[in-house]
């Protein structure tokens, strides 16, 4: 699995250990999503996660780049929406 980048080789004073590759692991999570939900569902989920971050804002009082967040956070569904069509291609 070491070869194939599945895991990556850590040597500590207890000798060697392993981990998974976070970059596979991320890879591999945004794939099944891919295959278990269409892009609508994917992208309403984004939505509504932001929408639960702009709640938390309000009710905490933090407005911090609010504006500049949101037009980031739209574009960013909106790569993130095209990234998984390309998976599914």
């Amino acid at each position: 699995m070491v070869d194939h980048g599945d895991l990556k080789v850590t040597e500590t004073a207890e000798g060697t250990c392993y981990k998974p590759d976070s970059v596979t692991q991320l890879l591999r999570e945004v794939r099944q999503l891919a295959e278990e939900h269409t892009f609508d569902e994917l992208t309403q989920e984004l939505n509504a996660i932001g929408g639960e971050i702009d709640g938390w804002k309000e009710r905490f009082e933090v407005d911090y780049l609010a504006e500049e967040l949101d037009l980031e956070r739209s574009e960013h569904v909106r790569e993130v929406g095209r990234s998984v069509a390309e998976l599914r291609d």
